[in-house]
């Protein structure tokens, strides 16, 4: 996985995006790493929380249609495939995902921001949307999960206007849990993802599920399926201890 740093250190699992000369645009080396970057977190009981990050000034930059240009390898089926699968993982995996963003999100960049469950930037990093400069509709699960963070107004004009927002514009806006220095911007995600690292994690998957459930359920169906996660998450967490009793 070259385009892609693995790195797991106290159960926390740090994914970045390797591509800096370009800002993590997206290529078809990188979405392929990427899939096979998340489902290995996903897959790892040993991983708690899992952060993305991009290498360099920027997170994520979007689609490399430049790179096309210059003789890089194209983004074929397949991979958009491929890509759509790590973008849903990282929102529907039972686990605590972090967004790190260092510096410009931008196309299917802010997908990949969107994906995650918290988003912590540094100050000096900007969220555009981007898709309408190249006359294009919007992908990656921008069109699905900014609507649902932002609502369906603030959303449209983050997608028409294509306006670039600083950091702190991002943050009143709701983009962004959180805005820190940027010297200060590693150190606030470590803090968040060992807080959440060593906290039970028992009803994550089960938390996860009735969030992302709620979105489009009706109440009644929402209610029951809280239940249903309750007792599940109820039913584990007694277990564990059990276990731990014999232990």
């Amino acid at each position: 996985m070259s385009t892609i740093i693995y790195d797991v250190k106290d159960r926390i699992c740090t994914i970045t995006m390797n591509r800096p000369d370009v800002l993590n645009a997206l290529n078809a080396e990188l979405i392929n790493d990427l899939d096979e970057g998340v489902q290995r977190a996903a897959d790892d009981r040993d991983v708690k929380v899992v952060i993305l990050t991009g290498a360099g000034r920027g997170f994520c930059s979007g689609g490399d249609v430049r790179g096309v240009g210059a003789g890089e390898t194209p983004i074929k089926r397949k991979e958009p495939e491929r890509g759509r699968h790590a973008y849903q993982l990282l929102h529907d995996m039972g686990k605590p995902t972090i967004a790190m963003i260092n510096g410009p999100a931008a196309g299917a960049g802010i997908g990949l921001a969107g994906a995650c469950d918290l988003r912590i930037a540094a100050q000096s990093a900007s969220f555009l949307a981007a898709f309408a400069r190249w006359g294009l509709a919007g992908d990656y699960g921008a069109t699905y999960y900014w609507p649902r963070i932002l609502g369906t107004g603030k959303a449209r004009g983050l997608f028409l206007l294509n306006e670039k927002l600083d950091a702190q514009q991002a943050l009143e806006d709701g983009i962004y849990h959180r805005v820190v220095p940027d010297t200060e911007l590693k150190s606030a995600v470590d803090e968040i993802a060992t807080r959440l690292a060593r906290t039970s994690s028992h009803g994550w998957a089960m938390m996860k599920h009735s969030l992302n459930y709620g979105e489009h359920a009706e109440i009644t169906d929402a209610l029951e399926n809280e239940q249903r996660n309750m007792g599940k998450a109820s039913k584990a967490r007694s277990e564990s201890r059990a276990a731990a009793g014999k232990a």
